[in-house]
């Protein structure tokens, strides 16, 4: 008898790499054409680049989706930058990066939206909140690193005064061993 083994799967990417750079283009070239965010037109986006992927049964909530999770991924990436910790071992990452930077990076005027979402008369509202929350949590978080530098120098200045008392003791301890030896 045949024994049944699990097996795991791994599900079927749906985008392709190169689709991912062709969407994020996409995406760029209709933010510089009409001046406004793609996701605002994303029926348009849509239509437009759906024959466009190597998958060309694509439904628009799995566009969406995938918009959702590049910008995500883009916003993750950022914070590890912020952080100095963002390292790409592919070239692949680091273009989508590059990409999704200008599209979505704040140096561009990009601010956080729901894909798709219809803002409505109160989007200039949203946009100012939005400006002024992220405002207020890059103020947060340079007075968290503010914390950070002088908890480390503190620390520092505690093991300088550790060592100091090491070599002290040190120093006291030797010289203690030559007058037992000139004794």
């Amino acid at each position: 008898m045949a024994k049944n083994k699990k097996q795991t799967v791994k599900p079927k990417r749906i985008f392709s790499r190169n689709d991912e750079i062709i969407l994020l283009n996409g995406l760029l070239q209709i933010k510089s054409k009409r001046g406004i965010d793609p996701a605002k037109i994303l029926s348009k986006v849509y239509s437009t680049h759906k024959y466009s992927f190597s998958n060309k049964t694509i439904r628009k909530r799995q566009l969406s989706d995938k918009i959702h999770k590049l910008k995500k991924k883009y916003q993750e990436n950022l914070t590890m930058k912020e952080q100095g910790s963002l390292v790409f071992i592919d070239t692949h990452k680091e273009k989508l990066f590059e990409l999704s930077n200008e599209l979505w990076g704040v140096e561009n005027g990009a601010v956080d939206r729901e894909i798709g979402a219809d803002e409505g008369e109160h989007g200039d509202d949203n946009m100012h909140m939005n400006l002024l929350k992220r405002a207020e949590m890059d103020r947060r978080c340079l007075e968290l690193k503010v914390q950070e530098d002088k908890l480390r120098l503190q620390r520092s200045l505690l093991l300088k005064e550790h060592v100091d008392l090491i070599y002290k003791s040190l120093l006291e301890s030797s010289e203690v061993d030559k007058e037992s030896r000139e004794a």
